[in-house]
């Protein structure tokens, strides 16, 4: 059984790993996923990446999304 998952949030254009594989730049739509637990990264240069360490994807689910809204990184001027 498989999952369809979308990856999508603010800012666009940051990049999506899963488990360690970059996957694309968001937002992502559709990609297929076995039914497991995933490791998903999104980040973006400028921003705190957003880290999910048990993204689940049961046997029953069919399409899952998961929504990401990265924060700024602080910028310190000496």
């Amino acid at each position: 059984m498989a999952a369809f998952v979308n990856i999508v949030g603010f800012p666009a254009g940051a990049t999506a790993f899963i488990d360690g594989k970059e996957i694309g730049i968001t937002p992502i739509y559709y990609h297929m996923l076995k039914w497991g637990k995933y490791r998903i990264v999104v980040e973006k240069e400028g921003y705190l990446p957003e880290v999910r360490e048990e993204f689940n994807v049961w046997k029953t689910d069919r399409k899952k999304t998961m929504t990401y809204n990265l924060s700024r990184k602080e910028v310190m001027i000496t």
